[in-house]
C-alpha cells in the first residue's frame, strides 16, 4: 500500500502532492514501527491513520480547515459510512456519485459529519482509478 501510494501520488497528482504523501508514508512507516498515532480520541481512528498512508494524507489536508481532532477522525467515519471499515479506499471514493458521497460525509441526523471534502480529497482518489 505504501509504495502504491507514493507511485500514484508522483505519477498523476503531481510533484507537490508526491511530496506530502512521501511524508504522510514516511511517518505511517515510523509510526507503525513504534505504536500507534493517538491524534484522536477514537482508537479505531487512530489504528487507520497509522496503517493507511492515504487516510493520514486525507487527515492532513483536513487538519488545514478544521480542528484537529475532528479533521483526524474524519476518514475513519467516512470509511466506515463508505462500507470500508479498516480503510479509506481512493477507488470507492472516486467511484461513489457525488450525491451519495455527500450522504456519507454528512452522516445519518445526530451524528457527527466529515468535514467538507474538496477537490484535493477527490484528485488524491482519482490517482488510483486513473491508474
Amino acid at each position: 500500500m505504501h509504495c502504491e501510494t507514493e507511485h500514484l501520488a508522483a505519477e498523476h497528482v503531481g510533484a507537490g502532492w508526491a511530496i506530502l504523501v512521501r511524508f504522510a508514508v514516511t511517518i505511517s512507516r515510523f509510526v507503525g514501527a513504534i505504536g500507534v498515532l493517538n491524534l484522536t480520541p477514537s482508537d479505531e481512528a487512530n489504528q487507520l491513520l497509522t496503517n493507511d498512508p492515504f487516510a493520514l494524507l486525507v487527515g492532513m489536508l483536513l487538519d488545514q480547515q478544521f480542528p484537529m481532532e475532528r479533521a483526524f477522525a474524519s476518514p475513519q467515519l467516512l470509511a466506515e459510512r463508505l462500507g470500508t471499515p479498516g480503510r479509506l479506499d481512493p477507488p470507492v471514493i472516486v467511484n461513489t456519485s457525488p450525491d451519495a458521497l455527500l450522504a456519507a460525509a454528512k452522516g445519518p441526523p445526530g451524528n457527527p459529519s466529515v468535514p467538507k471534502l474538496d477537490d484535493r480529497t477527490y484528485s488524491l482518489s482519482s490517482a488510483d482509478r486513473d491508474r
